[in-house]
């Protein structure tokens, strides 16, 4: 059982109202500070702009790119979100005061007075203040989140009342100035911070630890009782047991120093994710480390964190994504008091994608619990640039290829010639098997030869066979027998008695052969007065009709001008949701295969971005469509319509409500047909609708739609077969029917020729 720890936050803070916003053009110059004096009178308002332009991001200062528009209430709000999730690890809750029932805490989460933020096991979060200064919680912590008071001199300080477990601060590194202040308050001890960072922890018997980390100030003092402050330095810790006063701080242990020379760069399998490692001198007063690794320079964004003991000066984080990584460790002596952790030992995890022979899909990576990626014999590495790599003792170079079936180890080295290290990758052979039908062909003949594909991994999606001189082959595909491939070879008159076919595939741009098929040659046998078979007609494909239904998502633009003007109620523009689900009809006319004309009506419910108000999307539109003959055909296709919304009136005094609007649009784009048979299909397509932008010119709304069809009218290569058939039978009835006619007169003519000798 979890025991957690507790923290409560004082605020003086309610719920936020609705205020009414308007846009603010950002001009050559602006600053947040700038634009809060010039609008709401005071440059300390700078979190109103914060709060209401989230895409500004949580990094500060912010850069304000003239001729954005930034969306301001008229009127300074009566009371804004007291703080904000702006990290979560793991598995972290939030609940507010009025529900007892918990929800994913995700970054971006606005928490306001009484709302608890909840890590689990090997969770952590970040919780950044209205003041833009920042707590970070370790696993299994409890927040309560009330706000902050000002003090006497009327600097804000952010209160916080710690049970039991660890709470740190790191304020000055974060809100760009060095008097913030938090206090923090535990069952022993009341520790104050002005600045700089700071750890403070309680234990399961209630002691206090305060360690000064940073720079800035700190004191602490006994809980419940007006004993004296004791200042806390740089670099030292104090202990306060229950009921008695802080003891006099000492020095924290030294922050240990990282090992020279060990790799910084990591090469991952494709999206695998690498193993990164690092190893740290030893500190003589460590009992234990503590390791955390964070995807930030400043700590933030952590990613993992173990604690370990002092026998061990080396950690191992497996399955690390692509990207930078920043390590710090922190000793902890027997008085459990942790150093400031070290400087950020930056880790970059490089991925190497692995071209398989014939694009052959590689094996999910969730589905390899264990050892190495499979793949292929024939398999290229594409290395990024400046790095070569070497598989297991070979040589480095740019583009190495797995071309020995086992394990093997990949490694690589950086253009200044440092070694990246690697991962392991089980190489896999391709059995090619000829079948019964593929042993022998026929001089002058086309025949068909067929072979099997086994591997324990995914197959090539993409192959070909190569001939030697005297035989002319087709392109290779499945066959109707399950597990067979089957290839069209025809025979030269002076093709070999015995030949070998090549089964071939493309690795990154390089052919690799994955095993041969044996080949005999015979001579046709003569057959007389042999017919020359006859070409058969294709029927012809006119006036098709496609009926279909769809469904996809459009991303609707930012800036659309799809809002209700002009009207008694104070409609205005508000961005919409940036995926919204669409569902629609068509049907479609092909006066000819190749061109044809199409009417499409859909529907797209979605929500407003800001407000969470529903809105309802709808469009009209018809386009030409151009398409090819085959089974699997790209097509494309341009027109034009209406796109319209219908959206709530506003309420209660707000004005975020859409209304209803209609504009025109245009639309083009291409996507892909596949023939399941004669009068079915399934259908992709990508387009860009194009409306009225807010502003004036052009808003452009992407759209990725996925159908199926029922084609009426399109010619079917099994009725042309039936009626060629039919009519090969008839001939043959025919033929039959005359042969005996004629036999029947030679009968008739010999027995008149007996009669006439007789008499």
């Amino acid at each position: 059982m979890n025991i957690l720890p507790s923290i409560a936050l004082v605020s003086a803070f309610t719920a936020p109202a609705q205020p009414e916003t308007f846009e603010y053009t950002i001009v050559k110059g602006d600053s947040c500070a700038k634009i809060a004096r010039q609008v709401y009178g005071d440059p300390k308002h700078h979190v109103v702009i914060h709060e209401y332009n989230r895409w500004l991001g949580p990094r500060l200062p912010h850069h304000l790119e003239p001729g954005k528009k930034l969306v301001l209430p008229k009127k300074l709000p009566a009371a804004m979100p007291d703080a904000e999730v702006t990290a979560a690890r793991r598995t972290v809750q939030a609940r507010s005061p009025k529900t007892s029932d918990w929800s994913s805490a995700i970054p971006g989460l606005d928490l306001y007075s009484g709302w608890r933020v909840n890590t689990h096991d090997q969770a952590s979060a970040e919780i950044t203040f209205r003041d833009q200064s920042r707590i970070e919680l370790r696993e299994n912590t409890l927040v309560i989140i009330y706000g902050g008071s000002r003090d006497k001199v009327r600097r804000k300080t952010s209160e916080a009342t710690l049970d039991r477990g660890s709470l740190r601060s790191r304020l000055g590194a974060y809100t760009g100035k060095d008097d913030a202040a938090v206090k923090i308050t535990t069952p022993s001890a009341v520790a104050e911070f002005e600045g700089g960072a700071a750890l403070v922890t309680v234990d399961e018997g209630g002691t206090s630890r305060v360690a000064n980390h940073g720079t800035g100030n700190a004191a602490v003092r006994s809980a419940g009782r007006k004993g004296r402050k004791v200042k806390v330095k740089s670099k030292m810790g104090s202990k306060v047991n229950k009921g008695k006063p802080p003891t006099k701080p000492k020095p924290l242990p030294p922050s240990p120093a990282w090992v020279e020379g060990g790799a910084k760069m990591f090469v991952a399998a494709g999206d695998r994710g690498a193993t990164i490692t690092g190893e740290w001198g030893p500190v003589a007063e460590a009992v234990s480390y503590r390791v955390e690794v964070s995807r930030q320079p400043d700590g933030s964004e952590v990613w993992t964190s173990q604690v370990v003991p002092s026998s061990t000066t080396r950690f191992e984080a497996q399955q690390a994504p692509a990207g930078d990584y920043y390590v710090s460790v922190a000793a902890i002596d027997s008085d459990k008091f942790e150093s400031p952790p070290s400087t950020a030992h930056k880790l970059n995890v490089t991925p190497v994608q692995l071209l398989t022979p014939g694009a052959a899909p590689l094996p999910e990576a969730e589905a390899e619990t264990t050892g190495p990626p499979r793949v292929l014999r024939g398999t290229r590495l594409d290395t990024p640039r400046g790095l070569r790599c070497r598989i297991g003792e070979g040589e480095a170079v740019a583009e190495p290829v797995l071309d020995k079936v086992g394990e093997h180890v990949v490694s690589c080295v950086t253009a200044d010639q440092q070694m990246a290290p690697g991962f392991t990758v089980m190489v896999v052979d391709v059995e090619v098997a000829a079948s019964a039908q593929a042993h022998s062909a026929v001089r002058t003949q086309t025949s068909t030869a067929k072979f099997s594909l086994n591997a324990d991994v995914p197959l090539p999606r993409r192959l070909w066979v190569e001939a030697p001189e005297g035989f002319l082959v087709g392109s290779p595909a499945p066959s109707d027998s399950a597990g067979l491939w089957e290839v069209k070879v025809h025979a030269d008159s002076g093709a070999p008695d015995d030949a070998t076919l090549r089964v071939m595939a493309d690795a990154g741009g390089e052919a690799v052969e994955l095993g041969q098929v044996p080949l005999t040659v015979n001579d046709a046998e003569s057959t007389p007065d042999a017919p020359a078979p006859k070409k058969k007609k294709k029927g012809r494909e006119l006036h098709m009709v496609e009926l279909g239904v769809f469904g996809g998502t459009i991303f609707p633009s930012r800036n659309h001008d799809l809002f209700q003007e002009a009207t008694v109620l104070p409609f205005t523009h508000e961005p919409l949701n940036v995926v919204a689900p669409e569902f629609g009809l068509r049907i479609g006319y092909y006066p000819i295969r190749w061109v044809g004309a199409e009417l499409e009506n859909s529907v797209m419910p979605t929500r407003t971005r800001n407000s969470d108000n529903a809105a309802f999307m709808y469009s009209l539109r018809g386009h030409a469509i151009v398409q090819g003959p085959w089974r699997v055909t790209p097509t494309l296709h341009v027109g034009g319509g209406t796109i319209g919304i219908s959206g709530p009136a506003p309420r209660d005094g707000s004005s975020s409500g859409l209304g209803r609007d209609l504009d025109a649009a245009l639309h083009f784009g291409g996507g892909l047909k596949f023939y399941i048979n004669h009068w079915a299909l399934l259908r992709l397509d990508v387009r860009d609708v194009v409306s009225t932008h807010l502003t004036g010119g052009a808003a452009h709304s992407p759209e990725v739609l996925l159908g199926f069809s029922v084609v009426f009218g399109r010619h079917s290569a099994k009725k042309e077969g039936g009626k060629a058939k039919k009519a090969k039978k008839a001939k043959k009835a025919k033929k039959a029917k005359k042969a005996k006619k004629a036999k029947k007169a030679k009968k008739a003519k010999a027995g008149g020729s007996a009669s006439a000798s007789g008499g």
